[in-house]
């Protein structure tokens, strides 16, 4: 797996750049409608508050883990309110809505952010192919996102139903990890290790974007640590199933066109980014699976996800091909979700037409 090393750098650097600048943009657009409100005293704290979110964003892996995790945490729920803000505030000053139900409505509206993030869904998609002779169960999720921030609880839960789903084998795309798996706490690292022993069935996942950040070597360490495979850039056989996994695209990897897919055999394809979602069109690809989106997360980032994605997530069909994209179990640092729910996947191939 050869790594461009300076192209992901390079990449994250703009991103990060236009990313901190429309940020700060926002915080005063934020900050002058709050003065405009004559919220005095939030809008200072607000402003105080400001540069966690870059702070969250920047901080590497020779910090204090004790004090990343305060910084992290502080930075996630400031992000949260910091979105609220940006669409809210503008409806406040059009519409002259009270403040007092103004605040009742935040109130309530984080509440169902927070706690919506804590549930676990379990979708079932049945799909169907003349191309096997058997029935084939899959569990398929994604965007894990392990870090010091995990929810040891919510972790317990997501594992708790896995070992009660009976599967053929369980694939992930990507995002195992949020940065450093040296950051993630032990006890963390030794459910993973425990779940993957006791399973009856293998585990494969794709590379995602998240978990090239620190060092890719790392991740293929951690992988083989916990006992799961990676599929990069090459073609798991399954019976009558050819299960392809590409590599995140910021790496050296093939086109779809260099792979030889039978075309006799059910073919899937998996990759963290449903970025080339629309290639898929023009190959023998009966399935392809993606995450990255996490559905947009929370409002309005889902509208701006659609616009860049056309399809964030659930199961549609194009062309007599079925795509399925994933909301993921895990968050970065904002642990908030709306509009959506962590999930789980399990997609069952029948024969059929």
């Amino acid at each position: 797996m050869k790594l461009d090393n300076n192209n992901i750098k390079r990449t994250w650097i703009i991103r990060k750049i236009a990313e901190f600048s429309s940020y700060y943009l926002l915080v005063f657009f934020i900050y002058f409608e709050l003065n405009y409100l004559k919220i005095n005293y939030f809008k200072e704290i607000f402003l105080l508050f400001s540069p966690f979110f870059i702070v969250g964003n920047i901080l590497d892996k020779s910090h204090n883990r004790n004090i990343r995790k305060i910084l992290l945490t502080i930075a996630g729920h400031y992000t949260f309110v910091f979105i609220f803000l940006v669409w809210t505030l503008p409806l406040i000053i059009i519409f002259n809505i009270n403040l007092k139900y103004y605040i009742i409505f935040f109130i309530i509206y984080s509440l169902v952010s927070y706690i919506n993030n804590k549930i676990i869904k379990l979708r079932n998609y049945i799909l169907y192919s003349k191309k096997i002779k058997k029935n084939y169960k899959i569990l398929y999720f994604s965007d894990l996102h392990l870090s010091e921030l995990t929810d040891e609880n919510k972790l317990k839960r997501v594992i708790k139903r896995i070992k009660n789903i009976d599967c053929d084998f369980i694939l992930i795309g990507g995002d195992i990890l949020d940065y450093d798996y040296n950051l993630i706490e032990k006890n963390i690292i030794f459910l993973l290790k425990e779940l993957i022993r006791e399973l009856p069935k293998k585990v494969y996942t794709v590379i995602g974007n998240h978990d090239i950040y620190d060092n890719l070597e790392k991740y293929k360490e951690f992988c083989k640590l916990i006992g799961i495979k990676i599929l990069a850039d090459d073609i798991l056989k399954y019976e009558e199933l050819n299960i392809l996994g590409r590599k995140e695209r910021h790496l050296n990897r093939k086109e779809l066109r260099e792979f030889n897919l039978d075309k006799e055999k059910y073919n899937i394809c998996i990759e963290h980014s449903p970025i080339t979602r629309k290639e898929v069109l023009d190959y023998d690809i009966d399935l392809y699976l993606a995450g990255h989106t996490h559905a947009g997360q929370i409002f309005p980032i889902n509208i701006l996800y659609k616009i860049i994605y056309k399809k964030i997530y659930g199961h549609f069909k194009e062309k007599e091909k079925d795509f399925i994209i994933s909301s993921g179990i895990g968050n970065g640092f904002m642990k908030y979700r709306n509009m959506n729910r962590p999930e789980l996947i399990l997609i069952e191939i029948k024969v059929g037409e």
